[in-house]
């Protein structure tokens, strides 16, 4: 009985890992999203830019990727992997390039991305716009594809 459970559970995970997993090819490629400029209180203009860089990998269940955070006095760089299908994918703190890590822990959801009829839409999580002091939790078209 225990072993029928046991083969049972196993094919039901192997099931999920397959359509999770599937179709996550169709991300490969660079995304960015640039933040609405924010003014500083010397009178300049701050910026954010941002680049999620996506590889494929060679069928494993996790897709790898770069993100990268730059503005005046910010410098990011994640190395981040990211699960989900061919519709939305969630991106996943892996480790921080240099000792700038503002405070997050491997396998923290930073963000996710679902492509829609109304375009990508980001649903910020642990990681969120830096500039703006209030920020909606979705955004359509925050970041862009670039092949």
């Amino acid at each position: 009985m225990f072993k029928s459970i046991l083969i049972v559970f196993t094919l039901f995970l192997s099931g999920n890992h397959f359509c999770y997993s599937q179709g996550r090819e169709t991300w490969n490629g660079e995304y960015y999203f640039s933040e609405e400029p924010a003014k500083a209180d010397a009178g300049y203009n701050m910026v954010m830019e941002w680049k999620l860089s996506l590889y494929p990998t060679d069928g494993n269940a996790l897709e790898l990727g770069v993100l990268e955070v730059n503005g005046q006095q910010t410098e990011l760089k994640f190395n981040v992997y990211i699960q989900g299908d061919s519709e939305n994918f969630m991106v996943f703190f892996s480790e921080a390039f240099s000792e700038t890590n503002p405070g997050y822990k491997k396998g923290d959801i930073l963000f996710s991305i679902k492509r829609t009829s109304k375009g990508i839409i980001t649903t910020w999580g642990t990681m969120e716009p830096r500039l703006a002091e209030n920020y909606e939790r979705e955004c359509v078209d925050c970041f862009e594809e670039v092949k």
